[in-house]
C-alpha cells in the first residue's frame, strides 16, 4: 500500500512560497493499494493533479468523502477523469444522497459552466448505514460521527498487512477524559497509519 497526500490544506486553497513545502492544495489523499483497488479519500483542489495521473488507469476511481464541506469537494469539477466516457468513478458513501447532492450539485452551470448532466463518466453513488462495517476491495472499512459541523466521519480500513485511520477537521474536547474523546481514541487504537489533522 503506498499513500499520497495531493492536498492537506483546510478551508481554502494557499498556493505560494509559504506553502510549497507541503503544497497548497485542499484535502486528497491517494491509497494506492497493491490489488489495484485503489482509493480516493476526499475531492478537494487536490485532486486536479491525481486526475491527470489516473487516465493512464482502466480500473474505476473509488471516491470516499469525509464531509461536504467546500475544501473537500471544490476540485471535482476539474478532476479530469469525470469527462472520460469509459471511466466509472464511484462514491461510496452517499447517505441519503447529501454527497452526490453536495459534489454534483456544485455543477449547475450557474456555480460552474458544466452541469452534472453532461459529465461523460458513468458517476455511481452507494449508500451505506452510519458506521457500519463494509467489503470495499478485500478491506473492510468503518466510519464514525467526527466533531465537526455538518455530518463529517473518519474512517478506519482494515486489511491483511495492517489498518489505517484517515480522520480530518476533527474539533477535539477540551477535556480529554470526555465520553467523546474516549471514543475517538479507541477508534483509532492499535492503527498503524494515523491520518488525523485537528
Amino acid at each position: 500500500m503506498k499513500v499520497e497526500f495531493f492536498g492537506v490544506r483546510g478551508s481554502m486553497a494557499s498556493p505560494g512560497s509559504n506553502t510549497h513545502i507541503f503544497g497548497g492544495n485542499t484535502s486528497c489523499v491517494y491509497i494506492e493499494q497493491n490489488n489495484g483497488k485503489d482509493l480516493i479519500l476526499d475531492s478537494g483542489t487536490g485532486i486536479v493533479e491525481l486526475g491527470t495521473r489516473l487516465l493512464e488507469k482502466e480500473h474505476p476511481i473509488t471516491i470516499l468523502l469525509t464531509h461536504n464541506h467546500w475544501d473537500h469537494i471544490q476540485g471535482f469539477p476539474f478532476f479530469r477523469p469525470i469527462m472520460d466516457p469509459d471511466v466509472k468513478i464511484i462514491f461510496l458513501n452517499d447517505e441519503g444522497a447529501t454527497v452526490s447532492d453536495a459534489v454534483l450539485g456544485q455543477m449547475d452551470g450557474v456555480r460552474f459552466p458544466i452541469t452534472r448532466n453532461e459529465l461523460k463518466a458513468n458517476i455511481v453513488c452507494g449508500s451505506q448505514d452510519y458506521q457500519s462495517a463494509f467489503d470495499l476491495f478485500g478491506v473492510t472499512c468503518t466510519e464514525v460521527n467526527m466533531l465537526h459541523e455538518g455530518a463529517c466521519f473518519g474512517f478506519r480500513v482494515t486489511r491483511d498487512d495492517g489498518d489505517w485511520v484517515y480522520m480530518t477537521d476533527n474539533e477535539l474536547p477540551a477535556d480529554v477524559q470526555s465520553d467523546e474523546m474516549h471514543r475517538l481514541v479507541d477508534f483509532t487504537s492499535s492503527a498503524d497509519v494515523l491520518i488525523h489533522d485537528a
